[in-house]
Parts: C-alpha cells; sequence; structure tokens
C-alpha cells in the first residue's frame, strides 16, 4: 500500500519537475542477495550470508571483516534498483544494517508495524503451502521452537540458529524486532531460538524505532498512518493545490514572507490532476491449514514474538504521541 502511494507521489513529483527523481529500493526476498554481492563484487570483496559480513583477503592473503558503511567505497551508477547513493527516495523491507550498509541511515523515514500476532498469522497464511505443506501453525511454531523445523530448500538450524535469509522461519522469529536492527552482532542472532541476548535486542529495536525512524504508522489504523504521513511529507498529499494552501497559511501565520522565497510552492496555474489516494483492501489469503488461532498457537506466537510485543506496544504508544501532535497542528491552523 505504502510503495504504491510512493510510486504515484514521485510520478507526479517528476512530472511537476520536469525530470527523474531517483527512486531506489531493497527488498529482502527479492533483490537483496543481488545487492549485497552486487556490493561487494563492486568492492573486490566478498559477502558472506551466514555472518553477514564483507570480507576482503588482507595482506597476507586471509580473509579480513570489514564495514562498508564505515569505509569509503566508489560505487558505479550500474547496480540498478540496488544503488542508493545519489537517490532520493528509497523504499526498504529488509534490517536498518542492510540500509546502514548502503548509506541510508540519518534520513528522514516511515514505517509501518503491525500487531505481531495478526502478522505472524497473515504470513503463515500467505505462504501455508510452499513453506509449510498446509501444516498446522501449531506444528509449524512447536517445531521452529524446539529447532526442528527444515526450511523449504531442506536446510535445518545450526543448533538452534535458523538462517536469516529464510523467510519461511525467520519471518516467525521477532521479524519486526529483527528488521530494527543496525547492530550486526544482536542481528547475527536473532532468529536463535535459543534467545541469548533478548533485552539487548528489544533495547536497540525500541531506540530505533524511537530515533531512527521520523514517523510511524499501524496497520489496523491504516487511514489516520496514511494521513500522518502526508501532513508530515506533503509532497505525499492526495492534492499538491490543496497542501501548498495549507503550508502557505501556516509560514504567513508565523511570519514568513513567503513571496521572497521562490522555492516555495507550484508553478504558476498547475492544477494537481492525479491524485495520489489511499487504496488498501483486505485481502483473504486462506488456502490451507490454520484459518484460526486458538489459545495454544497463541502462546506459541507470543513466545516466538516477545520482542515484537515489546515492539508493537512502543509503536502504538509512539503514534498515540503523533496523534496529539498532529491534533496540536491542525488546531493551530484552525483545520479542526
Amino acid at each position: 500500500t505504502i510503495d504504491v502511494l510512493l510510486r504515484c507521489s514521485l510520478d507526479r513529483q517528476n512530472r511537476l519537475h520536469g525530470g527523474p527523481i531517483k527512486y531506489s529500493e531493497i527488498k529482502e526476498l527479492e533483490n537483496m542477495e543481488m545487492c549485497m554481492n552486487g556490493l561487494a563484487i563492486r568492492m573486490n570483496a566478498t559477502f558472506s550470508f551466514m555472518d553477514n559480513q564483507f570480507y576482503h583477503n588482507d595482506i597476507d592473503g586471509n580473509p579480513k571483516a570489514f564495514d562498508p558503511a564505515t569505509k569509503e567505497v566508489n560505487i558505479p551508477d550500474n547496480m540498478g534498483s540496488c544503488m542508493s547513493v545519489g537517490a532520493s527516495v528509497m523504499s526498504y523491507s529488509t534490517s536498518l544494517n542492510a540500509v546502514r550498509t548502503f548509506g541510508w541511515l540519518g534520513v528522514d523515514s516511515i514505517a509501518m508495524f503491525a500487531n505481531p500476532v495478526e502478522r505472524l498469522h497473515r504470513m503463515y497464511q500467505r505462504t501455508a503451502r510452499e513453506c509449510y505443506e498446509c501444516k498446522e501453525l501449531k506444528d509449524v511454531l512447536t517445531q521452529i521452537k524446539s529447532a526442528e523445523f527444515s526450511d523449504k530448500d531442506g536446510g535445518m538450524p545450526h543448533g538452534t540458529m535458523y538462517n536469516p535469509h529464510d523467510s519461511c522461519t525467520a519471518e516467525m522469529i521477532g521479524h519486526q524486532a529483527t528488521n530494527l536492527l543496525s547492530d550486526l552482532s544482536l542481528y547475527n542472532i536473532a532468529n536463535d531460538v535459543s534467545f541469548p541476548n533478548e533485552e539487548a535486542i528489544v533495547n536497540e529495536a525500541v531506540w530505533n524505532l524511537r530515533e531512527a525512524i521520523t514517523w510511524i504508522g499501524l496497520m489496523e489504523r491504516m487511514e489516520e498512518s496514511v494521513e500522518g504521513f502526508k501532513e508530515v511529507f506533503p509532497w505525499l498529499a492526495d492534492n499538491l493545490n490543496g497542501a501548498a494552501i495549507s503550508m502557505e497559511h501556516e509560514l504567513i501565520k508565523r511570519g514568513d514572507d513567503i513571496n521572497a522565497d521562490t522555492s516555495f510552492g507550484l508553478p504558476e496555474g498547475f492544477i494537481d490532476e492525479s491524485s495520489c489516494l489511499l487504496r488498501h483492501r483486505e485481502v483473504d489469503r486462506y488456502t490451507c491449514g490454520t484459518k484460526d488461532i486458538d489459545e495454544e498457537t497463541l502462546k506459541l506466537i507470543e513466545g516466538l514474538n516477545m520482542r515484537d510485543l515489546a515492539v508493537y506496544r512502543a509503536a502504538a504508544e509512539r503514534f498515540e504521541l503523533q496523534q496529539e501532535v498532529l491534533k496540536e497542528y491542525r488546531e493551530s491552523l484552525h483545520l479542526q
């Protein structure tokens, strides 16, 4: 839903400015491996998905780990959709650690959060046949919790550690919190079902939720969330003319001389005829397996997703604070 809104708004901006605005995306289930390997090749290095590290050989020919985010890297422009250098907008569904690798921390960002129980159930229903051969959800979770689940390629966990890049298992183990991790050492143990350092994982995930993300939304309050995104980032607005009028009123009230600012406003005579409206609908993804969650299954979900429950509580708390900020902002402009 948010990607559709982004693309519509970017298309509108491209028409408005008469030129392409560079857009980049990294998706952990689509082009993540290609992006990481591509970056490694361009640095004459290798990337290991076992420990999510980049390696190059030292003067003795021994592999040595390094962090591209802290290394001067001259990346050419031929990395396609992975190329975030020089991009103005990026969409990602991967960890903050991966985003950091491509230099996208410290930018304005938005993120959506879902109720962990509902999210896991949706993910299971979407992939019940492909990943779990239509097994009941509680049987799948029991196997994952006991480190006895084999992934869709037949791979087993290393001890109690699952492959972080196998979506069939990773999506079941506190995945929203995992994707809020920028610390590589924590990210690398996030799929260990012995949960060796949950407190540190929760602390970093909640800190990044509060400090690394500009504005958040909640899936079950989709319309309110998108309204907030559009007020904080006016280029996402339903209609640019209306957004420009609201901003004009705000700036004049603040005492700014907008007539002296040639960068403010829209081209004379511009009429936004391509409104970017929210188009969201719930889809019943049930094909086989567990349709409804019972108490036993609920306890298993909560046991594997304690970190996500903690992060979601922090997200819900922040969302309410954001709503208060928006209410005060609208009242100051006499919009309520």
